[in-house]
């Protein structure tokens, strides 16, 4: 059983991860929503927990299942993540052929700061989430799968130490949750703050809680929810309020609740809002929003380069100081205006999903499909 409304979710919230991280002065840059839509992460999480469950709700039944059960999400997570981080070590290397022979000048030493070489073999065994680093390195937004590869870890425990008893794996699970949020509470002041370092604790609450979400579903299944298209868009109003308001604050930590919410919504596929998510179109987003996730900050930065050397080229300068609250400053790109940048952002998003199609067919797949070949004997 697919649900597709929730696939196509998971394309749209990639897409608005992709645009929070370019910084383009397009008309949509400074709308609260999309300031705050890095949240969408945590919406990746909860429906990972609820698509994870479903998965695997009867299959994990011993040690040897939940090292099956890792070695499988590692073939899902891993080629595609490989694959990029290659790629930004081709992009460094250039950089260091290009600083040797002091063709330009470069904003930083190759290979130090977060493209340093211990990061790099983190990153490559997806221990970057955990604390070992004091920034975000090499692909910046891959930090969300070394939490949740880890996440999946305590999650296979967790249920199959509880699988005898639903009293006790009640009390794991909120006992887990409760634990996840005091810690973030006191550490940070929203959630996009956690991130290198408090990964995988940001990780587990929404995990879990988006597990509750499809034993709650389950509970319901087959039973027809009244009202569902306004309860439908009446949690896409609740979302849309909850960034605007929320975002930037403590009761960001809220948000998995929120998304756990919406997602036992829309998992029963009734309303008018999951029918236009079944979109095909939409459809291809959500089997490509993986791809999607990981290439935006690689495309992102070779455009960044590039507008570098137009800079030096033309001798202007194509970016400005941008103060979105008190006390963050942006450099972003500005081209002549806002509509010649709108346009740019339409370009960006065209590359990025014609290249995420091409990665998720011949990178995602085909790595799944090599790695997963039964060893000869």
């Amino acid at each position: 059983m697919r649900f597709r409304a929730l696939d196509g979710w998971r394309g749209l919230a990639a897409l608005l991860v992709s645009l929070y991280h370019l910084p383009f002065f397009n008309h949509l840059y400074d709308s609260p929503f999309l300031r705050n839509s890095y949240l969408f992460v945590d919406f990746f999480f909860v429906l990972s927990g609820f698509v994870i469950t479903h998965a695997y709700k009867n299959r994990l039944h011993s040690n040897k299942d939940i090292l099956t059960f890792m070695k499988k999400r590692f073939i899902r997570l891993w080629p595609l993540h490989a694959f990029i981080l290659i790629l930004f070590l081709c992009f460094e290397f250039l950089k260091l052929v290009l600083f040797q022979l002091g063709l330009f000048d470069l904003e930083s030493i190759p290979f130090t700061d977060e493209y340093s070489i211990e990061s790099l073999f983190s990153n490559l065994f997806l221990v970057q989430a955990l604390g070992i680093h004091h920034m975000l390195t090499w692909n910046y937004p891959s930090w969300s799968i070394s939490a949740e590869f880890y996440t999946y870890l305590v999650f296979a425990i967790v249920f199959l130490i509880s699988k005898r008893s639903k009293r006790l794996i009640q009390l794991q699970y909120i006992s887990l949750i409760l634990i996840s949020f005091y810690i973030l509470y006191i550490n940070i002041e929203n959630m996009n703050l956690a991130t290198y370092d408090l990964g995988i604790i940001r990780c587990i609450p929404s995990f879990l809680l988006g597990s509750i979400s499809y034993v709650l579903f389950l509970g319901q299944k087959n039973k027809k929810v009244p009202m569902v298209s306004l309860l439908e868009i009446g949690s896409i109003i609740g979302i849309y309020f909850f960034f605007v308001y929320s975002g930037n604050n403590q009761y960001s930590l809220l948000a998995p609740f929120i998304f756990s919410l919406a997602i036992y919504i829309f998992s029963f596929e009734q309303g008018v809002v999951s029918n236009i998510l079944k979109n095909s179109f939409i459809q291809y987003l959500g089997k490509w929003s993986y791809s999607i996730y990981m290439l935006h900050a690689l495309i992102i930065l070779i455009i960044g380069r590039a507008i570098n050397i137009l800079e030096r080229v033309l001798n202007t300068n194509f970016k400005i100081d941008y103060m979105f609250s008190s006390n963050i400053t942006e450099h972003l790109v500005l081209i002549e205006n806002q509509y010649l940048m709108d346009m740019f952002t339409v370009l960006y998003l065209s590359i990025l999903v014609y290249i995420s199609s091409k990665t998720y067919k011949y990178i995602e797949l085909k790595g799944n499909k090599l790695f997963s070949k039964p060893k000869s004997q």
